[in-house]
C-alpha cells in the first residue's frame, strides 16, 4: 500500500473524530442569557443612603437538569464607583456583592430582584456628606452611574466559575449571551 494513502487516510479519520466529538461537546456546553431589566442606585435623602435597585432574568441550556445561582456581582463603571466612593461608603473592591439564591433548571426563565424577598444591597452616606452640596453631588454621581455601562458576574452553588459579561444601558431589558 502507498504511504500516501495511508497518511491521507488516517488525517481523514482523525479530522472526522475531531468533528463528530466537538460537535458533541459544543451541543452541550452550557448557555447562559440574562436579561437586566432594571438596575438603579436609588438615593434615599432622609436616611442618607444609596440603595442598589435590580431586576433581571435568566435562561440556560445545558447538561444539568437543573443549576443555582448563589451570588450575582456588579461591577459599574470603574471612574463614576470611584468618585461616589468619596460620598458613600461601597465596597472598596468596586463589587457590588448581592447574595441570592436562584433555581435554573434547564431551557426555563429564573426571576430575580423582584419582591419582597429580593435583596437589595445599601450603602451609608460618610458623615462629612451631610452637607447639602455633597449631598447633592452624590445623588448626582449615584444617577450616573445608573447609566453607565456594568459588568454582570454569576457565581453557581457548585463551585463553577464566575461568567461575566459587560452590559451597556442599550441593552437593558434585552436577551444577552454570557
Amino acid at each position: 500500500m502507498d504511504w500516501h494513502l495511508i497518511i491521507s487516510l488516517a488525517t481523514l479519520v482523525l479530522v472526522i473524530f475531531t468533528i463528530v466529538w466537538g460537535t458533541g461537546l459544543w451541543l452541550r456546553r452550557e448557555k447562559i442569557e440574562i436579561k437586566i431589566e432594571s438596575m438603579c442606585y436609588n438615593v434615599d435623602d432622609v436616611y442618607r443612603k444609596v440603595k442598589v435597585y435590580w431586576g433581571g432574568k435568566f435562561k440556560r441550556s445545558g447538561r444539568k437538569e437543573t443549576r443555582y445561582i448563589t451570588k450575582i456581582y456588579f461591577k459599574p463603571d470603574r471612574q463614576t464607583y470611584g468618585e461616589l466612593q468619596q460620598y458613600i461608603s461601597l465596597p472598596g473592591d468596586g463589587v457590588i456583592k448581592i447574595d441570592t439564591y436562584i433555581e435554573l433548571p434547564r431551557d426555563k426563565i429564573g426571576y430575580s430582584g423582584y419582591g419582597d424577598e429580593a435583596f437589595y444591597p445599601e450603602y451609608d452616606a460618610f458623615s462629612e456628606t451631610n452637607s447639602t452640596e455633597k449631598w447633592r453631588i452624590a445623588r448626582q454621581l449615584a444617577s450616573e452611574l445608573s447609566q453607565k455601562r456594568f459588568e454582570v458576574g454569576l457565581v453557581w452553588e457548585d463551585g463553577g466559575k464566575t461568567k461575566w459579561k459587560m452590559i451597556s444601558s442599550g441593552e437593558l431589558g434585552k436577551w444577552v449571551r454570557l
